[in-house]
């Protein structure tokens, strides 16, 4: 890699890696979009999400809520299908 004599130069080589506003706009959008479907989701599934998201394992919330395992999983996953396809449709 050459060296630059000048620090123009240097800026001309520096990326921005930052989000243009349009891509900010669309991510604050989509991220209030999830916050209120997540709302809309019933309170069981909805701990369980939200514990998942906090690192705790299946074994962990079915143990802490009192369900299976496997429940803690169906639910997890419930939730995630929910808001896949809330996502979904804000792309058509």
């Amino acid at each position: 890699m050459p060296l630059v004599d000048s620090s123009d130069d240097v800026l001309k080589h520096i990326v921005d890696e930052s989000p243009s506003p349009e891509r900010v706009l669309l991510s604050r959008q989509e991220l209030a979009l999830l916050q209120a479907t997540l709302n809309q989701i019933p309170e069981r599934p909805r701990e369980v999400f939200l514990a998942r998201l906090e690192g705790k394992t299946f074994a962990e919330i079915g143990r802490t809520m009192g369900i299976s395992p496997q429940s803690a999983f169906s639910q997890m996953l419930k939730v995630m299908m929910h808001l896949k396809a809330a996502l979904d449709r804000t792309h058509e």
